[in-house]
């Protein structure tokens, strides 16, 4: 009895824990997403009508509000749905900062006739996501937006109407996030260019002067040969299939092509650069990536949300600030033939990735050449050349790799590391050639702290039962050390930690077969920097006429 009572006891004490602790995470929840707020100072058309202050130079006939004059340093706001905010031909000047004209979770209203600048955001028609709210079925026209840093953005707000308005000079003239279904025309312009934004179409070619593309649930569409710089996406494809994105060049833009649960299209030969990202995709599958100049930009390219079966190939991904290829919970895709160089932190990253396949690629010169990082379980690595990198192949908490025949060399730290809880990663026929620095430590595996203190990493196969790796320090360590009847293999194991072991060690290097990506890069690297160059300087000659 005294037994039962102690364990019902536990019980309820750990069900009141687990409701005060649930009653404080909400507390925590509900102070952090705290309902988005007008920015003030503002002129606001409250909910019963009334304009707050009733001293703004904003005139009410019924539902029409008209501006009588320049507004300066205030932004305009409505709590009330199915309204007119007529600027009359009056500017509304910002400081620099702010939102000129903000709609937060309405519906109904028009917005025309208004000069706004200076501004960080000219108008911004937004859906506040952590309440649920809607923003749609609102009307922007006749409205010029310039000097911003962001002229008209649309972010989770949907059935919008967008005509004659003309954005120019802003830093980010025009973007639209979260929900796609716009009505959007091409009297609408973004510094002089038509925008595109195709809803159902099929079989049809972008016009060549477009400055901006959206392609919403559209088929056999062909973007072809665009200049396209200063928006917040440079090109857009929402549930749209078996389209061709070809020989672009995307510029200072949030995202230069952008995939959301689109499938079946081919982007290649784009030229991609100083963009917070090259090429981003959530939820799409089966698009081939290929042969694309993807540099200087943020990320290279960043797939979330299971995305599956992409094809990720023979591109140049360089000099990005962040990482080059990124995938975050994706499977089945191949890279494959890539040169991924100089990329800040990682040249290729998976996160929470299974199933894929990073082969034949040059990664060099990066933070980490290859990241394996959290649930990155059961891809397959082989047949890359890493070089000159900081950590050559970096897995951490990820488990059930193939790391076979990679050329890993001369990175600053180590060939490999391998960290967290990590397990049962096959490892054999590559060649570890003098990293860290030529200190000859080729390989990392730090311990574990557990209850029981310090433990030694987990324990990893370092051959496939017959043949291991090359080790450029073998014979230094091992100095006596002989091949086994002309087998190529050592008769010493090669001792990394106590849970791991070469037990087949090469004498000589393995052999890797070699791409042309391989041999060419510097020569394609230069090209690129040629290109850029003579890029820079046609468009200087362009914004000086």
């Amino acid at each position: 009895m005294d037994r039962k009572r102690i364990l019902a006891a536990a019980v309820v004490s750990v069900l009141l824990f687990s409701a005060l602790a649930g009653v404080q995470f909400v507390r925590l929840a509900e102070a952090n997403f705290m309902p988005m707020q007008i920015p003030q100072p503002a002129f606001i058309i409250r909910s019963d009508g009334s304009i707050d202050p009733s001293t703004a130079p904003i005139q009410r006939d019924g539902n029409v509000y008209t501006f009588t004059g320049d507004i300066v340093g205030y932004t305009v706001a409505s709590e009330q749905d199915n309204i007119v905010l007529d600027g009359g031909g009056y500017s509304l000047i910002g400081n620099g900062s702010s939102t000129g004209i903000f709609i937060l979770n309405r519906n109904g209203i028009t917005v025309r006739n208004m000069k706004v600048s200076n501004f960080s955001y000219g108008i911004r028609l937004i859906a506040d996501i952590y309440l649920g709210g809607t923003s749609s079925s609102n009307s922007l026209t006749n409205n010029i937006v310039t000097d911003n840093d962001y002229g008209i953005v649309i972010s989770s707000s949907s059935d919008n109407v967008l005509r004659n308005n003309v954005m120019s000079d802003n830093t980010r003239n025009f973007g639209v996030q979260g929900r796609y279904a716009q009505d959007v025309d091409v009297s609408n312009t973004v510094d002089g260019k038509p925008v595109i934004y195709w809803v159902n179409q099929h079989d049809r070619t972008v016009p060549s002067d477009a400055g901006y593309v959206t392609l919403v649930n559209c088929t056999g569409i062909t973007v072809q040969g665009l200049n396209l710089a200063g928006n917040g996406e440079g090109i857009v494809l929402v549930s749209t299939t078996d389209s061709t994105i070809t020989a672009n060049h995307v510029t200072d833009t949030g995202t230069g092509i952008y995939i959301q649960e689109a499938s079946g299209n081919t982007v290649s030969s784009n030229n991609l650069t100083k963009n917070d990202y090259g090429i981003r995709g959530q939820a799409s599958s089966n698009n081939n990536m290929s042969s694309n100049y993807i540099t200087n930009n943020g990320n290279g390219i960043y797939f979330t949300g299971a995305s599956e079966s992409n094809v990720i190939s023979t591109n140049i991904v360089a000099a990005n600030t962040v990482d080059g290829i990124h995938l975050w919970g994706s499977s089945d895709t191949d890279i494959d033939g890539n040169t991924v160089a100089n990329n800040t932190e990682s040249g290729i990253i998976f996160f929470e990735s299974q199933n894929n396949r990073i082969v034949n690629n040059a990664i060099t010169g990066n933070g980490n050449g290859i990241k394996l990082w959290f649930d990155a379980n059961n891809n397959n690595v082989s047949d890359n050349y890493i070089a000159n990198n900081a950590i050559g192949i970096l897995i951490d908490d990820s488990f059930d790799n193939r790391i076979i025949r990679n050329m890993i060399t001369e990175n600053s730290d180590w060939g490999m590391q391998l960290t967290g809880s990590q397990n049962n990663n096959v490892i054999y026929h590559n060649s570890f050639v003098d990293n860290n620095d030529g200190e000859g430590i080729q390989v990392s595996i730090p311990g574990i702290w557990s209850m029981d203190g310090m433990k030694d990493g987990g324990g990893n196969v370092w051959d496939n039962g017959t043949v291991g790796n090359y080790w450029s320090d073998y014979l230094t360590r091992y100095p006596n050390a002989t091949e086994i009847d002309g087998t190529g293999i050592g008769d010493t194991q090669f001792y990394i930690n106590p849970n791991n072991y070469d037990r087949y060690p090469l004498m000589e290097p393995a052999t890797i077969p070699e791409f042309p990506s391989w041999t060419l890069m510097p020569l394609l690297l230069a090209a690129l920097t040629v290109a850029l160059t003579i890029y820079k300087w046609r468009l200087t000659k362009k914004l000086l006429r």
